[in-house]
């Protein structure tokens, strides 16, 4: 199984999509054929996430994102485009707007935004490490499960309330 950095294609002005937390770029593939007969569209799978750029030797850093999505917009020669971005996605799309990197934005539940010592921070970090683990333990065996209903019903558990539209043949290319 390989995983693909991004997507990009359509044609128009520049829309960045920006996924969620241990999601990738593919969250977005139901919307992309209608979005790119208006936009051309990149969708970067964030750092740290899989398929995603490394981060830098420093570690993992909410500004080791930033700046790797900033690099993705240097590379496609991106100024300011439109951004849309999901939970750590809208995150992300807010701290570009800081910088100047987004000409608009649509932040979709975004990450972030808690008073400190809130009790719901140190939550969801230990929701998120525990889900890591159990993604690592399951990636080896990520195409069987895959291949049935049921197994595909159970791994979208989590973010999907239905995995109707989920095939075994979508691929994390």
């Amino acid at each position: 199984m390989r995983f693909a950095a991004a997507h990009r294609g359509g044609a128009g002005a520049p829309l960045l999509l920006l996924h969620g937390f241990t999601d990738t770029w593919r969250t977005w593939e139901p919307v992309l054929p209608v979005l790119e007969r208006r936009f051309e569209v990149l969708a970067p799978t964030l750092a740290g996430h899989a398929g995603g750029a490394d981060y830098p030797a420093a570690g993992a850093s909410d500004e080791a994102i930033i700046d790797a999505v900033e690099a993705a917009l240097d590379a496609a020669g991106w100024e300011a485009p439109a951004v849309a971005g999901n939970s750590l996605g809208g995150f992300v799309g807010l701290r570009l707007a800081e910088r100047g990197r987004a000409r608009s934005l649509v932040a979709l539940a975004p990450a972030g935004g808690w008073t400190a010592g809130d009790p719901a921070i140190a939550a969801t970090l230990r929701y998120f490490r525990v889900m890591a683990n159990m993604v690592q333990d399951a990636a080896p065996r990520a195409d069987q499960i895959a291949a049935t209903p049921e197994g595909r019903a159970a791994a979208s558990v989590a973010y999907a309330s239905t995995a109707d539209h989920l095939s075994a043949d979508s691929s994390p290319t």
